[in-house]
């Protein structure tokens, strides 16, 4: 895991070798990115990163870095004028009811945390010399959900299209790069409403970090600097074939294969932005271009909005039905039952299918929006007692294990901060986030 220190004996001593004031925050590389040779930490300041002298190594090669100031532009923004909406009378409650903001990202909305706050003025019209209506007495707002309702008291009369002004935030990724002369330089990557890609890297040069530039973002602070470690990104252990074998040997003899793919609206598609994305259409032209001479039938079970809780009366209609070989489950939904009621539930699952002689594979579920899995950053290890415990079931129940978890947990070592994956802002991943489900899956099943 990267380190770094504020206010410490360390990061004084460091700040005073490089000339820097003592309130900076010192993100360690030597030892975190395996090209650093020596020193290249990286001190946070308000609007820059200073990145100290030492060696690393470029395309295989020693160069000398000097010591490099780089400025760092704050989180972009945009302001909207006059987006016309009837309020809603039902209040929002998180993600349900009330109006929503569009944030550019018609037909979707505004993410959690997008609205910057104090922005928000809803006028009668977009007129010069409107009325504006006042909140907490006109309208109800959830700056955080960005959502709104008219209070029944208020001036809003029911259906008045009203115009509403505000400012939303922007993601963003920069990159830290070293060119084969030594060199330092910053890369900035394209701001977005949603799911930012990484600017890419320029050729034959090393990236030694990553800057996430989240909504509203002015300080760059040292958990938004993402130190990257291609070794520690790649640890991962190579998951057991035994609790799959039957399945494995009939693709590999050219045989038929029936798998039924059980889970929520992450299994029925989320926001992939098509249908041949989502993460169980991709596992099917997977497998299928794995292995061509069996003919494969991967049937998608997922509903949106469900739990193992209320799902495992109709398992045997919606899945042992079809008599499946296979059976995977994916319910990112159970992350929020109690564990021996996730246990439970999940040991009924499979019981019927070992009754009926069907394999079995355990996705560990995806990260969600820091704030739900109790993380400041969009970075850090695995947290959730649920996940730990499907880890336990699939050892001690021996079946397959597709740990998803894992993958999204090691993606801050590729300078990836993970909600950028989420396409919803909450827990939908986006094409990249998909794949990541069909990597892990695979491996399963090797040619």
């Amino acid at each position: 895991m990267v380190t770094w220190v504020a206010s410490s004996v360390v990061a004084a001593t460091f700040l005073a070798a490089i000339g820097a004031g003592t309130d900076g925050t010192v993100v360690k590389t030597e030892g975190a990115n395996p090209n650093v040779i020596s020193r290249m930490d990286i001190v946070c300041r308000p609007a820059s990163v200073t990145v100290a002298g030492g060696q690393c190594r470029v395309g295989g090669k020693v160069v000398t870095v000097k010591e490099t100031t780089l400025s760092v532009d704050p989180a972009d923004s945009v302001k909207v004028d006059g987006e016309i909406h009837a309020i809603a009378e039902d209040r929002p409650q998180t993600w349900r009811g009330g109006t929503r903001l569009k944030a550019g990202r018609e037909p979707r909305r505004v993410l959690p945390g997008q609205l910057q706050p104090g922005t928000l003025r809803i006028h009668s019209s977009a007129k010069d010399g409107a009325v504006t209506y006042e909140k907490d007495k006109d309208y109800f707002l959830d700056e955080f959900w960005g959502a709104l309702s008219r209070l029944p008291n208020g001036r809003i009369k029911p259906n008045e299209q009203v115009a509403i002004s505000y400012v939303y935030g922007m993601r963003r990724v920069d990159r830290i790069e070293v060119l084969p002369d030594g060199k330092v330089q910053l890369r900035r990557g394209e701001p977005k409403v949603d799911c930012p890609l990484m600017p890419p890297a320029t050729p034959g040069a090393m990236t030694l970090a990553t800057i996430y530039r989240p909504c509203h973002a002015k300080e760059v602070l040292a958990p938004h600097v993402y130190v990257l470690n291609e070794t520690k990104a790649a640890e991962r252990p190579t998951p057991s074939t035994e609790p799959v074998a039957r399945t494995l040997a009939k693709l590999r003899a050219g045989k038929p294969v029936t798998i039924v793919c059980w889970g929520d609206s992450v299994t029925v598609g989320g926001d992939a932005s098509t249908a041949d994305k989502r993460y169980v259409d991709r596992f099917a032209a997977t497998l299928k271009k794995r292995f061509p001479e069996s003919k494969i039938n991967v049937i998608n079970a997922g509903i949106g909005g469900t739990s193992t809780g209320g799902r495992l009366k109709d398992y045997p209609k919606e899945v042992l039905a079809h008599k499946p070989d296979l059976i995977t489950v994916e319910f990112v939904n159970d992350m929020g039952m109690p564990v021996e009621r996730l246990l439970t539930n999940w040991r009924s699952a499979i019981e019927q299918a070992r009754k009926i002689g069907a394999e079995f594979v355990i996705i560990t579920p995806h990260y969600v929006m820091p704030s739900w899995m109790g993380k400041e950053y969009s970075r850090g290890p695995e947290n959730r007692a649920n996940c730990k415990a499907l880890r336990k079931l699939a050892a001690e129940d021996k079946v397959g294990l597709a740990d998803a978890a894992l993958r999204w947990e090691l993606l801050e070592y590729e300078g990836i901060p993970y909600e950028i994956l989420l396409m919803n802002g909450i827990n939908h991943p986006d094409d990249r986030g998909h794949l990541l489900f069909v990597e892990e899956l695979v491996r399963l099943f090797p040619k």
